[in-house]
């Protein structure tokens, strides 16, 4: 197994780690600070570093920054045991090296899992160095195989984590893009990757790992086998009124997951829902996404972010105190798009289009669609008011749903 340096100064902490750590066979140093790891670290031969975050005076942020300008220890894994309610200080300490962070309280088993995956990701990146496949293929322990698609700020490829030979979506974002902000991308990147990854939700997929290789960030999500619903639309044709039905459905359960974590997706349109080969429905690209109570992005990028033909009016707006019914208004817009196979408020151009999804209202479904009933067409035309207060919620729209599929 593996020798490990165990930084922290809580003493109930230290012999309950000490205990789980040996069980697991791992030989383990403990250390009081940071200071005391860094001098530890240098007379041993230290595979992983484990740090609670509060170290006094040298904290685990200032431990990994060090850790990082030694060539000794740069490709050391370092895992930081932090809580929740410690966000900004946790985003720091990745900004500056850290591969992992769990959140108290855990389970031994994940303590013991979370350390096994920092191990193993670092034993690839360390055979890759040495291995005869191209290095430009590789972005830590993935594999690229092929590209999916790419979008103005990033592209995603279908990917094998060497760590485990599972595939994963891999999301490389091209930091060069973005420096026209005025905005600290990495932390905003961090923030937002950090919250996305407490989203566990058979309908939103899953994110696995994320972090920066060379100059660019990249995020790895569960791959999907199956389509996303604007290519299932353009190739099949419209939907019709049961499956609009469940499709609603299982991204309503996924907007309650949402609600429960205080986020908000932003970018709801038949390009970021996916359809699995089973049939399930997840949400995926959350790369707009917010904490409802953060609105860092909208202040400092000053600029109109979402999809004009589905983004809600108060995002248009600009407006700071958007909620998840901005992304029942994209449901529903998306949901138009599926039973017509038009693109709602289509117009000229981007500043006409973002006009009339102001100013005018959809037609409804029953007047469009003749297969269509008045009771779905009414639950859509409540999605789609203009207000986000005269909107229904993720609990009234899914009683509405099971109403519908209960006739």
């Amino acid at each position: 197994m593996a020798s490990i340096i165990y930084v922290d100064n809580e003493p109930q902490a230290i012999d309950r780690t000490l205990l789980v750590l040996e069980a697991a066979g791992h030989d383990v140093q403990p250390c009081g600070d940071g200071a005391a790891a860094l001098e530890a670290f240098s007379d041993s031969s230290a595979q992983l570093v484990l740090a609670a975050l509060d170290l006094g005076d040298m904290d685990a942020t200032a431990l990994c920054r060090a850790l990082r300008q030694q060539p000794r220890s740069c490709l050391t894994p370092v895992v930081i045991v932090a809580s929740d309610h410690q966000p900004d200080q946790i985003i720091e300490v990745l900004s500056n090296g850290a591969d992992d962070v769990i959140r108290r309280p855990y389970a031994d088993d994940a303590l013991v899992a979370t350390i096994a995956d920092a191990l193993d990701k670092t034993a690839v990146r360390v055979r890759q160095g040495a291995a005869l496949r191209d290095p430009d293929l590789f972005i830590g322990s993935y594999e690229i195989i092929t590209d999916l698609g790419s979008g103005s700020f990033s592209t995603v490829y279908h990917a094998i984590d060497r760590a485990n030979d599972g595939d994963v979506a891999l999301k490389v974002f091209d930091t060069a893009k973005y420096e026209p902000l005025s905005v600290s991308f990495n932390a905003c990147f961090l923030r937002e990757a950090y919250e996305m990854s407490k989203l566990d939700h058979p309908n939103i997929v899953k994110l696995l790992d994320f972090g920066k290789h060379q100059t660019s960030f990249y995020m790895v999500m569960e791959f999907i086998r199956g389509q996303s619903l604007d290519a299932l639309v353009r190739q099949g044709g419209v939907l019709d009124e049961e499956n609009l039905i469940l499709l609603a459905y299982q991204v309503t359960l996924a907007y309650e997951c949402l609600e429960q974590h205080n986020a908000v997706h932003r970018d709801i349109k038949p390009d970021n829902i996916m359809i699995a080969e089973n049939g399930d429905v997840k949400l995926t690209d959350f790369g707009l996404a917010k904490q409802q109570d953060d609105s860092s992005l909208t202040q400092v990028h000053h600029q109109f972010m979402g999809t004009p033909n589905f983004v809600a009016p108060e995002q248009i707006q600009g407006r700071r105190d958007i909620d998840v019914r901005c992304d029942i208004y994209s449901l529903g817009a998306t949901l138009f798009f599926c039973a017509t196979m038009a693109l709602p408020f289509a117009a000229e151009g981007i500043v006409e289009t973002l006009a009339n999804n102001m100013s005018e209202d959809l037609p409804a479904l029953v007047d469009v669609a003749p297969d269509i009933s008045r009771e779905f067409s009414d639950v859509v035309v409540h999605m789609l008011m203009k207000e986000p207060e005269d909107r229904c919620t993720p609990a009234e729209l899914k009683a509405s749903l099971l109403q519908l599929m209960e006739r």
